[in-house]
């Protein structure tokens, strides 16, 4: 009697994630195999358990029907490259073009962020009264991003100049390559993001947050977030967004980041197909393992609708609702070496990132740059600017340029 060997799933870039087992379990019910795998430079970070359960290797051989599912932007880089996930060309290319997210959402006749196909319109939009963002076209997490509101041609140029060029250390690393900057309209409102997994034309959602977004330097950075029930809308903005993405045969992860403005309007700034990050000490406090909970909910699913049953479990505890579970982001308002890491953290569970002697930047837009984070239940959804106010840091906890 002939056995049929399982596909094999390739979890790729396996550090961002918590809770192995479980994944491994909610996958495995699936009818696959699985195999943990991140790239070498990520071993330092892995706890010892970690550690046994991944493998740690540049690149991945899939055999037969075996297939990647990409968890960070290293392992979206290696799947454009080399395939092996079972993604569409349309989510991979959206991964590293905003450009190319919002032509193909506009194809849909899903609203979309303006995009201005020149300088001189961005200068025309800022003479009539509008702010403008000026961002690369392929990268993540802030960087390069700058708000501009006075129309100045020379500050405009400036300002494309640096943003089509930035290169960093990271981007090397995740082999992220800058094709250029990107003019595009700055929406007023409240900033989201999610995580939803595909699975055969089925979806479910992982997590909702609400943001709150500080200013530093003029550059935004995501001070807080917050555990939130998905809306009726918002579950069919995603929908949308999925469908337009995925097709019926592909297995992924995808990350939204989005904005409700004023008058309700649901924008979509950024994708990427991966799991989002700087999240995990928020999402560990939940009371169950959100990413196999997504895997089990998506499979098994006949619908080709959005499910939202197995997060929305979380708000049957009223605490969740009365008091929303936040993670708070301390961030540095000056570059130089800490020479004081007894931050004034809010009470909670507290996780301190920069120690005395590491060195701290003053445009924190990266999960690395982060000096500690604490998750709590805060009394209220709408957080007051004194508790933003007391999570950027500079002196006398920040020095000078010379360590101490």
């Amino acid at each position: 009697m002939q056995v049929t060997q399982k596909p094999a799933i390739f979890a790729a870039g396996a550090t961002a994630l918590f809770g192995l087992d479980e994944i491994r379990q909610a996958l495995e019910s699936c009818g696959f195999c699985v195999s943990f795998v991140d790239a070498p430079f990520m071993r330092p970070f892995a706890s010892a358990e970690e550690t046994e359960a991944i493998s740690f290797s540049a690149g991945i051989k899939c055999p037969g029907n075996s297939f990647i599912i990409p968890l960070t932007e290293y392992w979206i880089s290696y799947c454009i490259a080399n395939g092996g996930a079972r993604i569409s060309s349309r989510a991979l290319s959206a991964s590293r073009s905003k450009v190319f997210l919002y032509d193909v959402l506009t194809s849909k006749n899903i609203d979309v962020p303006q995009n201005y196909g020149s300088k001189d319109e961005a200068l025309d939009a800022l003479k009539s009264g509008k702010k403008i963002i000026v961002k690369p076209q392929g990268l993540h997490s802030g960087y390069g991003v700058e708000i501009i509101e006075k129309a100045d041609p020379a500050l405009l140029e400036k300002h494309f100049l640096c943003a089509g060029t930035i290169t960093n250390k990271a981007m090397r690393i995740m082999h992220i390559e800058n094709t250029g900057a990107m003019l595009s309209e700055f929406i007023e409102g409240t900033e989201y993001s999610a995580d939803c997994f595909c699975f055969n034309g089925r979806k479910s959602l992982v997590r909702l947050c609400k943001k709150n977004i500080v200013y530093i330097k003029g550059k935004p950075c995501t001070a807080t977030c917050q555990i939130v029930e998905p809306s009726p809308e918002i579950s069919s903005a995603l929908q949308s967004w999925l469908d337009a993405l995925f097709d019926g045969s592909d297995i992924s992860f995808a990350q939204f980041d989005f904005i409700i403005d004023g008058k309700n309007r649901i924008v979509p700034i950024d994708f990427a197909s991966r799991i989002g990050g700087g999240m995990t000490e928020l999402l560990k406090e939940l009371p169950f393992n959100v990413y196999a909970a997504s895997v089990k909910e998506a499979s098994a699913s006949s619908l080709k609708k959005l499910e939202t049953g197995a997060y929305s479990k979380i708000f049957s505890d009223s605490t969740f609702v009365s008091a929303p579970l936040t993670q708070l982001n301390y961030l540095s308002t000056k570059s130089g070496y800490i020479v004081d890491d007894n931050f004034p953290l809010y009470a909670g569970k507290q996780i301190i990132n920069k120690h005395k002697g590491d060195y701290a930047i003053s445009n924190p837009s990266s999960v690395q740059s982060r000096l500690a984070v604490v998750v709590a239940h805060l009394p209220d959804s709408e957080l007051p600017q004194e508790l933003l106010d007391s999570l950027l840091l500079t002196e006398p906890y920040i020095g000078g340029k010379d360590k101490v």
